[in-house]
């Protein structure tokens, strides 16, 4: 339950909801002075709350936790000349339509009217067009800003129905209204930056939070238990000694040995060879003496070739490794992508059984089976054919 101003409290809401022949309360739990949350113990009761209609002539507006009363999208090209009343007149739909709302956008002189149109349908199904005077039109989907509170800093809310008392700095975190610091301290994740930052990780999750609210069109709640937290990287890319080991491993792999020279055997073996010579002629001992250095310069040439052969085949090895490993990691991260999809479709499906008002328990029950049973055939499928044995046996029967 929510409303544009405050709520009564415990003895007001209760003769509230007593006047109206409201019943079955068991819970009521106040989030702040303009929402609270009402449990029931049977869902006809919640039912004749969300349809009251003196209630919500009296401004009061009603949405199960996990549904999305309204559903809104977006149209675009609505010139600025028609007003609210004149787009809400000349637009029709399947789906009932609620309210329409144009949306601001930044200009030199602040916020100004934009030509994009906020819709809201009844339900939370949102329809693929609208008719507007008998022309077909697109309708997007509307992601939900992330709201920021101006006093305190966190999320979720706006100033005028911020819970807490004191000012909180921006910068800081102090409880003063501003100050002049360069150290900044994030109120939200502790961070060394500004609340305001776009890179904090608390904002980067409500961010994400709002875009499956948009994607699945259900309610923050639901969405909670939909969002996945990003993995924290390795200690190797935090410290940065990942890419030192890198740089000496390539530095090893690329390194091209020189021949070692010859041994103090192979040179006394070589002078006693020469001087058993001695007793040939000089032109034959001259000849003799060339014929061996052309052999030595020949052999010398092979023992290069190879080394810079089996250099250039550590090269190669190493290079084809690396290659082989980042193709490896690319392989794994979109598997592990493709795994969390199918998880939250299947979680989607199953709450959406589980909370549905149309079904029955035993029914509930063996449809949620179905749906399990389902998933886990179709994931065994497709991950048991990227093993070498299955991809074998599918090789030879192709």
């Amino acid at each position: 339950m929510t409303h544009k101003e405050k709520i009564p409290k415990q003895i007001g809401m209760a003769r509230l909801l007593k006047c109206e022949g409201i019943q079955d309360v068991t819970k009521i739990k106040y989030v702040n002075n303009y929402k609270a949350l009402i449990q029931f113990s049977k869902d006809s009761s919640a039912d004749k709350l969300m349809q009251n209609e003196k209630l919500i002539e009296k401004g009061f507006h009603f949405t199960k936790t996990f549904e999305t009363g309204i559903s809104y999208g977006i149209v675009r090209n609505i010139d600025l000349e028609f007003t609210k009343e004149e787009i809400f007149e000349s637009i029709s739909s399947k789906i009932n339509i609620i309210n329409v709302k144009r949306l601001n956008k930044r200009g030199g002189n602040g916020w100004e009217p934009s030509e994009v149109v906020r819709v809201g349908f009844e339900g939370p199904t949102l329809p693929t067009h609208i008719f507007i005077d008998d022309i077909r039109s697109e309708v997007e989907k509307y992601v939900h800003p992330v709201t920021q509170c101006s006093h305190c800093w966190r999320f979720g809310h706006h100033l005028k129905i911020c819970p807490r008392n004191q000012i909180v700095c921006p910068k800081c975190g102090d409880n003063h209204a501003n100050c002049a610091t360069t150290d900044y301290k994030c109120v939200n994740c502790k961070g060394s930056h500004m609340a305001l930052a776009k890179v904090c990780p608390v904002y980067l999750k409500e961010k994400n939070i709002r875009e499956l609210m948009s994607e699945y069109n259900c309610s923050y709640k639901r969405a909670l238990t939909l969002y996945v937290p990003p993995s924290p990287l390795p200690q190797s890319y935090q410290t940065g000694h990942h890419e030192e080991t890198e740089l000496a491993d390539d530095n090893t792999s690329t390194h091209v040995y020189a021949p070692t020279p010859g041994t103090y055997a192979q040179v006394v073996k070589t002078s006693a060879q020469i001087h058993q010579n001695i007793n040939q002629t000089p032109q034959k001992a001259e000849k003799t003496q060339k014929n061996r250095k052309s052999k030595k310069n020949k052999k010398r040439h092979n023992e290069n070739e190879e080394w810079i052969g089996a250099s250039e085949s550590d090269e190669h090895t190493y290079s084809s490794r690396d290659s082989q490993s980042k193709e490896d990691n690319q392989k794994n991260t979109e598997k592990r992508g493709r795994f969390i999809n199918m998880l939250r479709d299947l979680i989607v499906k199953l709450k959406d059984v589980i909370f549905s008002n149309e079904l029955t328990g035993d029914k509930k029950l063996s449809t949620s089976v179905k749906i399990l049973f389902d998933w886990v055939l179709i994931t065994a499928i497709k991950y048991l054919s990227d093993w070498p044995f299955f991809k074998t046996i599918l090789s030879v029967n192709g």
